[in-house]
């Protein structure tokens, strides 16, 4: 006998070997999962740190060290790998076979067993690696008809050490069928084919016999206790630790190495070596040829650390592969507004918000693949309304604090290439699921069957027994057409989405494996994760309470007008002037704010349809402005036809045609001047100078300063006209809120006051008789200049769309005041005049200014409604034409779809949650969010700059519930129609429950008010038997300042910060607490731009009820 202590000096092992026993060394690797570099205990690349602190293991260079080590050191070596290279990495993806097989080549590998993931891209995936490989790979278990497949595929291989021969054999799960694309191939059972090669191989000779597969350690063990003539079984795929002594770095021990089993009458050896490459499997046995057994046994996993340094040539065939893949790694793919937790000690315990992005996106996913499908389901809105997820899948154990995301951000969230699998449960088997989800629920040593989840809600008891811990369920319903939860039934079948781990019965998940209706997926768990980001940046998602304990354990749109007729043939209100030998006789049209309005509309902004025509309610328009304003010159002998800012932006007509349409309309009009307003800077300087460009008229804004210089050259501060021997200036004015309210970039402006202050005054010396202001800074600004700025007679205004009309109104709108309103702050007259908004009207003022007296001392007008009484010119018709055509096409271009109906009727908006209203302020939040300059102040802390929406239901147009499918351009237009604007204000905690007590102040089913709030970040419960202000039950708001998102309890003493149309704004729908908030801002697109961006990013759209609103 002969006694050798081992030279390995990472194990001390004493071997003492009989004359006729062989001295056998077995290498062995399994689930690689294509890691070739090294990485710390977060399956993430190493840092200096990890590298400082010896926490930087495996690799490829590492394994070629110290393989080769080995070989120098021992007689007879073999290196086995029990599959699963492919798949967990980027080198997979982006290299497939060729850095796997390029690697194991150069290590030397003597055999290799096909693992399930090498099937995942089917056969053209595997024969490449089969033809390319330099050693055989085997799988005994494996039957095809493919010719190429029964070549390259050995069922086992023989090696000679001296004259002992040894036989290997390979298997793999059957599972494989449906856990990957193994198409043109069947699997038979692994102790069936063992048994009969292990026979058919002792009959040949062959004396001792490993096998090396890919099933899982509990079919390893069954192989040892079951197959007669094996020896050692080298085994993979379910990442099983052993290991004898204590662990060298954090993995948990789950059996000594090796497993010892004497069921055949003889030692049966099992070994496994973790996964990923971290370790290299290392196991010495003597062989007794003569006792056909296994007699003496050592080793362990040998941990690759820095005691191994990385093979320089093994570097060297990396190097090949590196450069392409660090471009690849660092490329941007998302990015996150909140913190994104995926820690043990939160997904395995609790909700998380990693685990609510990733099942909500796996169910949107699997959505927009209309292909998928179980069964004929054709009425279904999704293949499967529920996602779960074992949190043990989610390895990102650390917080990742909010900004880009990037490839190698995806790959360390979920590394494994796990694909999913939609099957289809019955009640007791779901509700057995959520039992086992807390079956292990420690919170010292959480367990990775804990489930997160999408379209369940769930509350758990654990002071029960196990097997009882389920207080409540509820399940999202596929079948409804309308989203909508419901308490889980034992009757009820229930179509999942589940990973191919859980479905093959991993963390006890028994239930699965048994289930004979199932469909595999064909995307990995970290194309979800890219895609996820891809699709949904940036990303938000935060604690949706779906998991609750029953018992825990410690642990202003503002706009402009000017245009005046009157007593024209009879068709407007008769009123006469007398005038003075020496004053000037003065017509004043005006508009503001028409918003690219260019075709007649009804009261409700829509396009008029033949009943709003032949009931007189289809108003404005170009070509009616044109009739009226061409019988005014007719008329009247000096006219003056301004425009106070703001024809930019609200229909199709400016999406589609920016400024063209605009000059070519208002050149037709031959307005006299325009003042700018802010919506003329929402594309920037690029956007407003072809107007200025274009137009026959001078645009003016004297309190805007710039540098740029064809803009100083186009710009003007104000214009003279001269009536007679009277000159007539007219300055015009912009909201210095222009800045905040849209992109005025390369521009700042001054205070209107000082400015038009500084002009008057220069115009009065320069011999300027009577003094008009046009501007663009709505109807507090106008009435404040006229009472504090002299010498100025009439103020032209427009942003905040305000009614003057002296008398009965003739339309919908609500009066605010006469027309015009007047002030004598400054010694003598000043009108305010302003003319609504949309073009409805057209602003007509007639007055006389005494030259002498430099004032004027007459006046009389009113704005004049559009109707049936004028006729739309047929020039302007030809003109608008050339336009049409196109807009037509456009009106039915599909912006979108949704898998769901839509209801945006008043019967249900405007009483209860409605989904359309979820949808539009959920994207709100996103939206605004999205756009990283929209602050109110420095909440550098906070995850969006508002995370709380409102809308007053009567802002949602569109009454009919809209039936799942596409979503075209008109659509978007039918839901909100009106081009407002949205505010980012913030007020204080009883500002925010007067807003909900409000909301349902005029609660009445049988007559509905739009007042009714449909929300974003908020859960009220209202008591409608409570008084009028006293009926918030209760009230929960998103936390914005927190990293992940969560819902805490109204408080008195917080601030909130919230988005709102600025109809809500100035107070409408009685919200009058919004009017005096001073902190606001102003944002830059409308309620229709919003609709048509949210079906362009969000399609298919699948939102639901959510019972953010209740009654108790």
């Amino acid at each position: 006998m002969v006694c050798q202590t081992n030279k390995h000096w990472f194990l001390s092992l004493i071997f003492c070997w009989t004359a006729q026993s062989l001295n056998l060394t077995i290498l062995h690797t399994n689930d690689v999962h294509a890691r070739f570099t090294p990485f710390n205990n977060d399956l993430k690349d190493c840092s200096e740190s990890d590298i400082e602190a010896n926490e930087c293991f495996g690799g490829a260079a590492k394994r070629m060290t110290a393989v080769r080590r080995i070989r120098e050191e021992e007689e007879n070596v073999l290196l086995f790998d029990a599959g699963d290279q492919y798949q967990g990495t980027l080198w997979y993806v982006l290299f497939r076979h060729q850095a796997v097989v390029e690697v194991m080549n150069a290590i030397g590998y003597d055999a290799m067993a096909l693992g399930n993931h090498e099937f995942d891209h089917a056969l053209a995936g595997l024969l490449p690696l089969l033809r390319e490989a330099k050693f055989p790979i085997m799988a005994a278990n494996l039957v095809s008809d493919n010719e190429k497949v029964k070549t390259l595929v050995k069922p086992y291989t023989i090696f000679t050490f001296d004259d002992v021969k040894v036989g290997v054999i390979g298997y793999v799960t059957p599972l494989t069928k449906k856990l990957s694309k193994a198409h043109e191939v069947e699997f038979e059972d692994e102790i069936q084919v063992l048994t009969k090669i292990a026979v058919q191989l002792k009959e040949e000779g062959v004396n001792m016999i490993i096998a090396v597969g890919h099933s899982g350690i509990q079919m390893d063990r069954l192989i040892c206790q079951k197959v007669p003539n094996i020896d050692i079984v080298v085994g993979g795929h379910t990442n099983t630790f052993l290991y004898s002594g204590k662990p060298p770095s954090v993995e948990e021990i789950q059996g000594p190495y090796p497993e010892i089993y004497n069921d055949q009458g003889k030692p049966c050896l099992v070994v496994t070596d973790y996964a990923f490459g971290k370790y290299l499997g290392f196991l010495k046995v003597e062989y007794d040829k003569e006792l056909d057994r296994v007699t003496k046994w050592d080793g362990n996993p040998i941990l690759l650390d820095n005691r191994f340094h990385a093979s320089r040539e093994m570097e060297n065939i990396l190097e090949t592969y590196k450069h392409q893949l660090h471009e690849f790694t660092s490329t941007v793919i998302g990015s996150t507004a909140v913190k994104i937790d995926g820690r043990f000690s939160t997904c395995r315990l609790q909700e998380c918000n990693l685990g609510n992005m990733l099942t909500d996106h796996l169910v949107r996913k699997v959505m927009k693949e209309s292909d998928i499908r179980l069964t004929e389901n054709a009425d279904s809105w999704a293949p499967a309304p529920i996602a779960l997820i074992n949190s043990g899948g989610m390895r990102n154990y650390l917080k990742s604090y909010s900004g880009n995301v990037t490839l190698e951000d995806a790959y360390s969230i979920m590394p494994f290439g796990t694909q999913y699998i939609l099957l289809e449960v019955t009640g007791p088997q779901l509700m057995e699921v959520f039992e086992n989800s807390v079956s292990q629920y420690w919170p010292d040593g959480p367990w990775g069957r804990f489930l997160q989840m999408s379209g369940a809600r769930v509350a758990y008891n654990l002071s029960m027994p196990v097997g009882s811990r389920v207080h409540s369920l509820q399940l999202r319903c596929a079948d409804c057409p309308i989203p909508i939860y419901k308490n889980w039934d034992p009757e009820e079948s229930y179509r999942l989405l589940i990973s191919t781990f859980m479905a093959n019965g991993g963390d006890d998940f028994s239930v699965f494996p048994n289930v004979p209706n199932h469909k595999l997926l064909n995307f990995t768990d970290t194309e979800l994760v890219i895609d996820f980001f891809r699709t949904s940046s940036p990303v938000w998602t935060g604690i949706h309470l779906l998991l609750s304990f029953a018992l825990s354990w410690t642990v202003d749109s503002l706009q402009l007008t000017l245009i005046h007729t009157n007593d024209i043939h009879s068709r407007f209100t008769p009123f006469t002037l007398s005038w003075t030998v020496d004053s000037l006789k003065l017509t004043l049209i005006h508009t503001n704010d028409i918003h690219s309005r260019f075709t007649p509309i009804n009261n409700e902004l829509k396009d008029c349809t033949a009943a709003d025509i032949a009931a007189n309610k289809c108003f404005g328009g170009a070509a009616k402005r044109m009739t009226a304003v061409r019988r005014i010159r007719k008329k009247y002998k000096n006219v003056l036809f301004l425009d106070a800012g703001d024809q930019y932006q609200g229909t199709l007509w400016y999406v589609l045609f920016r400024h063209k349409a605009i000059a070519d309309v208002m050149n037709a009009l031959r307005y006299d001047a325009m003042a700018l307003g802010n919506h003329e800077f929402d594309h920037a300087l690029p956007g407003l100078l072809p107007l200025l460009r274009e137009a026959k008229f001078p645009i003016m804004a004297a309190n805007v300063a710039t540098d740029n210089e064809e803009l100083q050259a186009l710009l003007k501060p104000y214009t003279i006209f001269t009536f007679d021997d009277v000159k007539v200036g007219v300055i015009g004015y912009v909201t210095p809120l222009t800045k905040k309210l849209s992109k005025a970039h390369e521009v700042e402006f001054e205070d209107e006051i000082q400015v038009l202050t500084r002009f008057a005054a220069q115009l009065k010396e320069e011999g300027v008789n009577m003094i008009i202001a046009v501007g663009h800074s709505g109807i507090q600004m106008d009435r404040l200049i006229c009472q504090t700025v002299p010498n100025i007679d009439i103020v032209v205004g427009g942003h905040t769309n305000t009614f003057l009309y002296s008398g009965k109104a003739p339309s919908v709108e609500e009066i605010q005041g006469p027309y015009p309103e007047i002030y004598n702050d400054q010694g003598k007259p000043c009108l305010v005049v302003t003319d609504y908004a949309f073009g409805k009207y057209l602003g007509f003022l007639k007055v006389e200014y005494d030259k002498e007296l430099d004032r004027v001392t007459k006046w009389k007008g009113n704005p004049i409604l559009l109707d049936n009484r004028f006729h739309a010119s047929r020039e302007m018709e030809n003109i608008l034409a050339t336009y049409k055509h196109q807009l037509h096409e456009f009106t039915s271009t599909v912006i979108g779809s949704t898998a769901v109906k839509i209801d945006g009727r008043f019967s249900t908006c405007r009483l209860q949650e409605c989904n359309l209203g979820n949808m539009l302020t959920d994207h709100l939040v996103r939206k605004v969010m999205k756009e990283s300059d929209v602050r109110l102040g420095e909440n550098g802390d906070s995850w969006a700059p508002a995370p709380i929406a409102l809308l007053n239901s009567g802002a949602i147009r569109n009454y009919m519930i809209h039936t799942a499918g596409n979503v075209t351009l008109e659509d978007a237009y039918s839901i909100m129609p009106f081009g407002t604007q949205y505010i980012l204000l913030e007020v204080t905690g009883p500002q925010l429950m007067d807003v909900f007590e409000n909301s349902v102040s005029q609660y009445w089913p049988d007559g509905p008010w739009g007042r009714f709030l449909q929300m974003s970040g908020a859960r009220v419960a209202y008591n409608l038997s409570m008084p009028v202000g006293k009926r918030v039950h209760s009230l929960q708001v998103r936390c914005g300042d927190c990293p992940i998102p969560i819902y805490k309890n109204w408080d008195p003493e917080e601030s909130y910060r919230l988005l709102i149309s600025t109809f809500m704004a100035k107070g409408g729908d009685d919200f009058s607490v919004f009017p005096k908030v001073p902190n606001h801002k102003l944002l830059n697109f409308t309620d229709t731009e919003l609709v048509i961006d949210f079906f362009r990013t969000s399609s298919p759209v699948w939102t639901g009820i959510e019972n953010r609103i209740t009654f108790v």
